[in-house]
């Protein structure tokens, strides 16, 4: 059975193929698991050169436009606010305050290089600044890269593998764990397909330009948006009953092997 179909994920890049996709996901949870484990020992310097070498190998996948703009956003806020920042001083102290500057306006300027692909210039200018303890600017840093790093993995990576793979790791293979993928499976498509409506819903509200005043045209909204999302719903869970009872597919069909699917 092809799980492809059922997928409407938002997060999962099917086409460009990068360099992580071809990455064996046990490689690429193990690599995640570690660098979460070990983060918070790390001191601010070390994050700040993680963060930076983060936005690099992002840069080196072929992601949307979009996904660009946001990380070059966030990484010239975060340099820009550090700038200040003293990384000789030897007495370090978690409480000592630093000083931080919040850009008022940043400008970057965007080219294809063969060598420098994208950032060419910044034009920032500051709004104010604030002083903070140096914890609460590593919390900050992260959690940045703790959204980074999983965000990445969930790019590259599909729920099924990350599934498996873990199971396999474990060397876990009963009937209750076949069961178990076998819900989580269709549980986390099924869930990105709930998403994907909210989302169409609230786009079109957003296209059409719907405001509502009154307190009955709240209710109307309202009783549109909760119908159109209990139809696609009622939709959706008969699509999918229909192809498992078609090809009496259930959790006795998958084997677990070298996080490889046999259906």
């Amino acid at each position: 059975m092809n799980f492809i179909k059922f997928s409407f994920s938002n997060a999962y890049i099917y086409s460009p193929n990068t360099w992580l996709h071809k990455k064996q996901t046990s490689y690429k949870l193990l690599i995640t698991f570690s660098f979460l484990s070990f983060i918070p020992y790390f001191t601010l310097l070390h994050l700040i050169i993680i963060l930076l070498a983060g936005f690099i190998v992002i840069t080196t996948l072929k992601l949307h436009e979009n996904h660009y703009h946001i990380c070059y956003s966030i990484l010239i806020t975060t340099t820009l606010s550090l700038l200040p920042y003293n990384f000789n001083n030897s007495n370090y102290d978690i409480y000592r305050k630093i000083q931080i500057n919040f850009p008022h306006k940043t400008q970057a300027s965007f080219t294809k290089h063969k060598l420098l692909k994208r950032l060419v210039s910044i034009h920032n200018k500051t709004l104010f600044q604030l002083e903070a303890p140096s914890f609460i600017i590593k919390l900050g840093i992260i959690s940045i890269l703790h959204s980074i790093v999983i965000k990445t993995l969930l790019l590259t990576t599909m729920y099924e593998d990350i599934i498996l793979s873990i199971c396999t790791y474990i060397k876990i293979d009963n009937y209750y764990t076949r069961r178990t993928i076998f819900i989580s499976f269709f549980a986390s498509q099924f869930l990105e397909q709930m998403m994907r409506h909210i989302h169409i819903l609230y786009t079109s509200i957003k296209i059409r330009n719907i405001k509502p005043v009154m307190f009955t045209n709240k209710l109307s909204i309202s009783y549109y948006i909760i119908a159109q999302f209990l139809s696609n719903l009622k939709d959706d869970i008969y699509q999918l009953s229909s192809v498992l009872y078609v090809r009496e597919f259930n959790n006795g069909y998958i084997e677990i092997n070298n996080a490889s699917t046999y259906i």
